[in-house]
């Protein structure tokens, strides 16, 4: 997790109490405190002071079960511009599991039943616009529905997962920044099923499960990444030059690259009948990775492959795509 604060340093010096403690509190306190989801505190001086100066960032990495022993490829990149027209860009889990967000007493799932939970957010005293959302919950999580309410009591849609799957959870942006006027109130609705019939219980037979941080309790908590909101916002879009939308589809997305075990691409909805799926090696021939094809995605099995670099050629009708894959 990653938070960025923009700092205006004035002439005079600069002081915890005046200057540095009101900014740590509303940015990092609600995460960076003693017991909170982000590691260390840093809701006092010492606290601050005891923190590295020369650490950007810290990026925190979940991995399945079975990858111990395993290598990996995480990277983060920044990218610096002259300054211009900054916006301050909030990280924040405006729908939590806890007061005065939940609408229940607690987050507390009882055996063999499926459970609803329900949560809101405070009043927005600004027009908000937001960039995306990521709604989080474990493995007996099942649906998850977050949208807000304007002051006239009209419906503004951010997302309604209705087949939670813990394993391929993410943060969706949205195509353009989604406009929220003052005065209204985010709302979140989430299920979890704690019956035999949920084939990612961790329990059987089904226990008490209640709210926690390892991956057999359970969390509802959905963050959000927002900006005040400036006029067209609503027409600023998101879909860079590695993306692609259903209207204008133009290349496959190909993750993670490099690859050790298990390659999975995504390729634009445009591209029908496919006729053939190969991977090239280095001196043209065609290297052996069997593969599903499921609902617009490939999955292809590397770890037989030998190391180097390959090109992936996914041949459709009336179109052929490329991309290179290196194979660690």
């Amino acid at each position: 997790m990653i938070s960025a604060v923009v700092i205006a340093l004035s002439s005079r010096a600069q002081t915890w109490n005046q200057d540095i403690a009101p900014i740590f509190f509303e940015h990092c306190g609600k995460c960076h405190h003693e017991g909170g989801i982000a590691p260390s505190s840093l809701l006092t001086y010492n606290d601050a002071l005891s923190q590295p100066y020369s650490i950007l960032g810290v990026i925190e990495v979940h991995y399945a079960p079975g990858s111990q022993d395993q290598s990996s490829a995480v990277k983060m990149r920044l990218k610096y511009k002259p300054a211009g027209n900054i916006r301050t860009v909030y990280h924040d889990p405006l729908l939590f599991h806890g007061p005065p967000s939940l609408q229940e007493p607690a987050l507390i799932i009882p055996p063999n039943e499926i459970s609803t939970f329900h949560e809101e957010s405070v009043t927005t005293n600004v027009p908000l616009s937001f960039l995306s959302v990521f709604p989080h919950m474990h493995l007996l999580g099942k649906t998850f529905k977050v949208y807000a309410l304007d002051a006239n009591q009209d419906t503004i849609r951010f997302i309604d997962v209705d087949d939670y799957d813990f394993h391929w959870q993410f943060n969706y942006k949205f195509p353009t920044l989604l406009a929220v006027p003052t005065g209204s109130r985010l709302y979140g609705e989430a299920t979890y099923d704690n019956t035999t019939a949920n084939e990612e219980n961790p329990n059987n037979p089904p226990q008490w499960v209640f709210l926690g941080e390892n991956t057999t309790d359970e969390m509802m908590v959905c963050f959000f990444m927002y900006t005040v909101y400036q006029a067209g916002d609503e027409n600023m879009s998101q879909v860079s030059v590695y993306e692609y939308s259903n209207d204008s589809p133009t290349r496959m997305l190909v993750y993670p690259n490099p690859v050790m075990d298990k390659l999975y691409v995504d390729y634009p909805n445009d591209i029908k009948n496919i006729q053939s799926i190969q991977l090239f090696d280095s001196n043209g021939r065609v290297a052996k990775a069997p593969y599903v094809l499921f609902n617009g995605r490939l999955e292809i099995t590397t770890n037989e492959l030998a190391s180097g670099v390959y090109d992936l050629v996914v041949k459709g009708e009336g179109r052929t795509l490329t991309e290179k894959v290196i194979k660690q």
